[in-house]
C-alpha cells in the first residue's frame, strides 16, 4: 500500500474553501467602464491562466459583436491603440505575457493585468493600465484559474449586450455554487478516489467535447501532471476523431498497459461530435486500459464548466494521493521558469 504523500503547501484545503473566495470575487469585482467598444480583445495568457482564458473566450465569442483573440506564444501581435488587451500572469513575470503586454502599452491600447502579484502589476498601472488582482495567497497559479475566470468574465461584461452582463454574473453565481457544494461532498471525493485508484499508474488520455469540455479536458491534463506528476494529454473534438484516433491502429498491446482514456463532456457539444464520441469510445475500449467519463451537471455551459473543474481537481488531487505524490511542489516549472528568465 502506498503511503499518502504530505499536501505541503495544503492544495486540498485550498481547494476546499475556493468555493468561498471565488464567491467574493465574483461580489467584488466590477464591469470595466470602456468609451466605446473596442476594435478587437486580445486575451493573452500560458499555463495555468491561458486556460482560464480559453474558458473566457469560449464563453464571451458567441456574445460579442468584436473579436476576441487568443495569444498564447511569443509571436508579435501588431496592437492597435483602439484594441482592448488583457494578459494573465500569477506572479506577474511571464515572458510572454510580459512581451505583449509591453508591446500593447506602447501601442497606446487599453491594457489590464490579471495577477497576484508582481512587476508587471506596478508596469501596467504606472503606464494608465489596470491591475485585476488574484489572490496572491494561492499555493500556485493552477489553484488560481477559476478566480481568472471569474475576474475577466465580469470585468469584460460591460462589453456585451443589454442584459447578457446580468445572465452571465448569474450563471457564474451557480456555477461556483455547484463548485462550491461538489467540494465539500465527502461522497463526491470517494468517487474521485475510487476513479484515482482505476487510473493507478497509468497515464490519462483527457478526451474534451464541446468548447468548454474541451478547456476542462486541458485542465484535467494539466492538474494531473502538476499534482499527481504523471504525465497526461489533452485531445479534443472534432480533431481527435480525423487523426488521432487512427494512430490506435498498430498499438494497441502497448496503449492497452499505459493509458486511460477520460472523456470530459458538457452540455455544448454538437450533435456531430457526440456521434463521434461514440464510435471513438467502441474503438478505445479495445485499446487503452479503462475509459472514464466526466459529465459536467448544470443549466448553463459556465455552471457545467465549474463542476468540471471541480471534479477533475478534485481527481487530480486523489491520484496524486494514491501514488503518494506531494500535489504541491513542482520543481520541474520552476526550475524551466528560471532558464527562460536568465538574461
Amino acid at each position: 500500500m502506498v503511503d499518502v504523500a504530505v499536501d505541503s503547501l495544503q492544495c486540498k484545503h485550498y481547494q476546499l474553501h475556493l468555493g468561498d473566495l471565488l464567491e467574493q470575487t465574483l461580489h467584488a469585482t466590477n464591469a470595466r467602464t470602456s468609451v466605446g467598444a473596442p476594435s478587437a480583445i486580445y486575451l493573452v495568457g500560458t499555463g495555468a491562466l491561458g486556460v482560464g482564458l480559453d474558458a473566457v473566450e469560449a464563453l464571451l465569442s458567441p456574445l460579442l459583436k468584436v473579436p476576441i483573440l487568443r495569444v498564447n506564444s511569443h509571436r508579435p501581435v501588431r496592437y492597435s491603440s483602439t484594441a482592448l488587451v488583457l494578459g494573465a500572469s500569477f506572479a506577474g513575470d511571464t515572458p510572454e505575457t510580459t512581451e505583449h503586454l509591453l508591446r500593447a502599452l506602447d501601442a497606446g491600447a487599453d491594457v489590464a493585468v490579471v495577477a497576484g502579484f508582481g512587476p508587471l502589476c506596478e508596469t501596467v498601472t504606472s503606464r494608465g493600465g489596470q491591475h485585476l488582482t488574484l489572490d496572491a495567497a494561492a499555493p500556485g497559479p493552477r489553484w488560481a484559474m477559476l478566480q481568472c475566470v471569474v475576474t475577466t468574465l465580469i470585468a469584460l461584461s460591460d462589453l456585451l449586450p443589454v442584459g447578457e452582463a446580468t445572465v452571465v454574473r448569474e450563471h457564474a453565481e451557480r456555477g461556483i455554487s455547484r463548485f462550491h457544494t461538489r467540494n465539500n461532498d465527502q461522497t463526491a471525493w470517494d468517487e474521485a478516489t475510487t476513479l484515482a485508484r482505476r487510473i493507478d499508474r497509468t497515464m490519462v488520455l483527457a478526451l474534451g467535447s464541446g468548447d468548454l469540455g474541451g478547456v476542462a479536458a486541458h485542465r484535467l491534463a494539466s492538474q494531473v501532471e502538476e499534482n499527481a506528476k504523471t504525465f497526461a494529454v489533452a485531445l479534443k473534438y472534432p480533431e481527435l476523431g480525423y487523426s488521432t484516433v487512427a494512430g490506435f491502429g498498430q498499438c494497441g498491446d502497448l496503449t492497452r498497459q499505459v493509458f486511460t482514456a477520460i472523456e470530459v463532456c458538457e452540455g455544448s457539444e454538437v450533435a456531430a461530435d457526440v456521434r463521434r464520441r461514440a464510435v471513438v469510445a467502441d474503438i478505445l475500449d479495445e485499446h487503452v486500459a479503462s475509459r472514464l467519463t466526466l459529465v459536467g451537471e448544470g443549466d448553463s455551459p459556465l455552471e457545467q464548466f465549474f463542476d468540471l473543474v471541480a471534479q477533475v481537481d478534485q481527481l487530480s488531487l486523489c491520484l496524486a494521493a494514491h501514488v503518494g505524490i506531494d500535489p504541491g511542489p513542482v520543481p520541474a516549472i520552476v526550475e524551466v521558469k528560471q532558464a527562460a528568465a536568465a538574461t
